[in-house]
């Protein structure tokens, strides 16, 4: 894989360190004369260089500064010395990375894959090619010879450690340790978010290449048999001038060796043109590609049809690639619109903290909780967009999971002082996902807490198939209602609270599409609304 120097002198880190590196295919070169080790590193022209600061002769600094006048190669500094000082040196001397000793193994490697990669789209910027397949690291660009993908720099940047270290088993924790080397942070939840992201787009990219192979076939199947069409009007003039010819021959009484001579040189002629024709037809077909359709101009029927058989599938192409921008560019306000919520509750709680050295604990209990609230919105809409319908469904006991949703949210009912009563949710039980269903019940319980009067109730029941929260609130006007599920409104309510995104009933409402439930709200304003999910008989079980 790589020629990585360390200067070292530390025999069992050397030892350590070099068969850790080895695992992973990377050559170690070691200093053989203490005297010469800037010599050594630029005779041996090393992909990365490990440098300790603290040598037999002079320090590290001395070495890097050395290398620098002849080389650029990525080095990384690792020393127990006392960092403050020495990142500034290190840096000062032209290194690229430092590490603290004691270091786990995997730092030291994510580093070094991260250089490695860094150094490598800088000097080549080379495709990363395999089987029939290329991937360009700068433009993150999946290329296959029927057709290409855009993956996003997380992605591609995943895909790149994976195939840096293609037929080996990568854990979750080295490819978050190597992504966070190269500048992508992120927590295990988002890595499995851009996991399934990217395996949902290898999906669609395979299912697109298996769609041009199957229009290929199909514009082939139509081509032959317009061929054969094509040809056949000629086919059978030529044999009608044939027997023309030939009942002449009869009539006159000529040789009929003369019939035999017509015959004898027409006939090369007529198959030498067919074939011509022929493939003349096949070679404008077979290079005709989108770019050119505008231009191409049909000849013939055999022709004709590949090339409306071509729109068609440039339309459809077009329309997807509208769809999916569409997407993108919803997912995108999504994530503006959440992201700068949960900076709101993280910027409201650092400012209590700067302006006092006590923060009371209801006010980081508030803020942190409407920060997660928003954080789930956000990860819940990830995975709604994803689409991967990872679906659970098991009986789920209605009484215990409301209890265990008004338990997570218990300081909010406390601060706005609101009693949750609960009413023949007793023996019910739904047949449904469990983490779908607990996000539906969680977003229209907080919306009846955003909304309730102070010292009030929350009635939450069980009737005729369905489960209802009804709140004593402000309600929602007649001409709000029924756009509250648009994605995105907030209404008057929410014009008076800067606490609405208009998110909530959104993602609940596309939840329940995708589901065997279904949500409904009614309302009468100044007076209350309640919000209702209804299941079907089949999945309810009843021990009253």
């Amino acid at each position: 894989m790589a020629k990585i120097f360390i200067v070292e002198d530390n025999p069992d880190i050397i030892h350590s360190t070099t068969q850790e590196l080895n695992k992973w295919q990377h050559d170690v070169i070691t200093v053989n004369n203490w005297q010469n080790v800037a010599n050594e590193i630029l005779a041996t022209n090393p992909d990365l260089v490990l440098f300790d600061i603290t040598l037999p002769t002079f320090d590290g600094f001395y070495w890097i500064q050395e290398v620098r006048k002849h080389s650029q190669v990525p080095i990384i500094v690792i020393s127990a010395a006392e960092i403050d000082t020495n990142v500034m040196h290190a840096v000062a001397a032209g290194a690229n990375d430092y590490i603290m000793k004691p270091f786990a193994m995997t730092v030291l490697l994510a580093k070094i894959q991260a250089l490695l990669r860094r150094n490598k789209q800088t000097t080549d910027a080379e495709e990363i090619m395999w089987d029939h397949n290329s991937f360009n690291p700068l433009t993150n660009i999946l290329t296959n010879g029927n057709g290409t993908a855009q993956l996003t720099p997380t992605e591609g940047a995943m895909l790149q450690v994976l195939l840096s270290h293609r037929n080996k088993t990568v854990s979750k924790e080295q490819l978050l340790q190597w992504l966070w080397q190269g500048g992508k942070y992120l927590n295990e939840n988002t890595l499995n978010v851009n996991i399934s992201r990217s395996r949902t787009k290898g999906n669609a990219f395979t299912q697109n290449v298996v769609s041009a192979i199957d229009w290929w076939k199909t514009m082939n199947k139509h081509y032959f048999k317009l061929f054969w069409r094509s040809i056949l009007l000629p086919t059978i003039g030529y044999l009608f001038l044939l027997s023309l010819i030939g009942l002449l021959v009869i009539l006159y009484n000529l040789p009929t060796v003369f019939w035999g001579d017509v015959i004898r040189f027409s006939l090369p002629f007529f198959i030498v043109w067919l074939i011509g024709s022929g493939a003349i037809k096949y070679y404008r077909l077979r290079h005709l590609n989108v770019s050119q359709l505008d231009k191409f101009t049909p000849t013939n029927m055999t022709e004709g049809k590949p090339v409306e058989l071509l729109q068609d599938e440039q339309a459809k192409n077009i329309d997807t690639i509208r769809q999916l921008q569409a997407t993108q560019h919803e997912q995108l306000d999504h994530l503006e619109l959440f992201t700068h919520e949960i900076k709101n509750y993280l910027t409201s709680l650092n400012a209590a903290a700067e302006n006092s050295p006590i923060v009371a604990s209801t006010e980081v209990k508030k803020n942190i909780h409407q920060a997660n609230y928003y954080l789930n919105l956000l990860l819940n809409d990830e995975r709604l967009a994803i689409n991967n319908h990872d679906y659970d469904f098991q009986w789920i006991d209605i009484a215990n999971l409301i209890n265990n949703i008004l338990q997570q949210n218990s300081a909010v009912f406390i601060h706005k002082q609101l009693i949750p009563e609960l009413t023949g949710l007793d023996g019910i039980k739904v047949l449904t996902d469990r983490k779908w269903l607990h996000f539906c019940i969680e977003q229209l319980l907080s919306n009846a807490i955003k909304y309730s009067v102070p010292n009030s109730t929350i009635n939450i029941s069980w009737e005729m198939n369905s489960l209802r929260i009804v709140d004593h609130g402000c309600g929602i006007s007649m001409n709000d209602l029924p756009r509250i599920f648009d994605n995105g409104f907030t209404g008057k309510n929410g014009h008076r609270t800067t606490a609405a995104t208009g998110m909530g009933l959104y993602l609940v409402k596309k939840v329940t599409e995708h589901l065997n439930f279904k949500v409904s709200i009614s309302s009468v304003q100044s007076k209350g609304t309640t919000a209702i999910l209804s299941f079907l008989p089949d999945n309810i079980r009843s021990s009253n």
